[in-house]
């Protein structure tokens, strides 16, 4: 699937937008990466970030990917990924951050609630953010003053908003 055709469900205004369409073969290539490491999962090998953060050679492999699309269609952009630049402080300039396997210990344990996640933003605005499901290939993609959108894994789009809820207690 091109990314021409990931945005073909999402409104007129959205399809074709050079952003969302670098951020979505990003979370693509990505996702191949992750899904390729969930068949072998009972033999990666990984580690200890923190007590309770993990990290592994898919979460690498994921994120090599996503920086591969980004650099070669906006060369020009700060990638900020959380396995290879962590500290890394986001300027002016086009921004991309990354969390190539959000959800590593879900991952591990072969719990279906792990996404790829970009977002980029400039002079500190966000302008897109792309999150995807690995397991469940459930999309989320959402475009400064565009609102957000939902794709299921059956192709189902809708239009997401704002909770009515206005307290916990109702």
């Amino acid at each position: 699937m091109t990314a021409t055709d990931q945005t073909d469900w999402l409104p007129p205004a959205l399809r074709g937008d050079p952003l969302l369409e670098a951020m979505l073969t990003a979370a693509e290539a990505a996702r191949a990466v992750i899904v390729a490491g969930a068949a072998t999962r009972s033999t990666l090998v990984w580690e200890s970030k923190t007590a309770l953060d993990y990290v592994s050679d898919v979460d690498r492999g994921a994120e090599h990917a996503i920086r591969a699309v980004l650099a070669e269609r906006y060369p020009e952009a700060q990638i900020i990924g959380e396995e290879f630049s962590p500290d890394a402080v986001a300027g002016d300039a086009l921004t991309f951050v990354v969390d190539p396997l959000d959800g590593t210990t879900n991952f591990l344990h072969g719990f279906p609630w792990y996404a790829v996640s970009i977002g980029v933003l400039t002079e500190g605005t966000l302008l897109a953010g792309v999150v995807h499901n690995a397991a469940t290939n459930e999309l989320f993609v959402a475009r400064h003053d565009q609102g957000a959108w939902r794709r299921s894994a059956a192709g189902d789009a809708e239009r997401l908003h704002v909770s009515g809820i206005a307290s916990p207690s109702h």
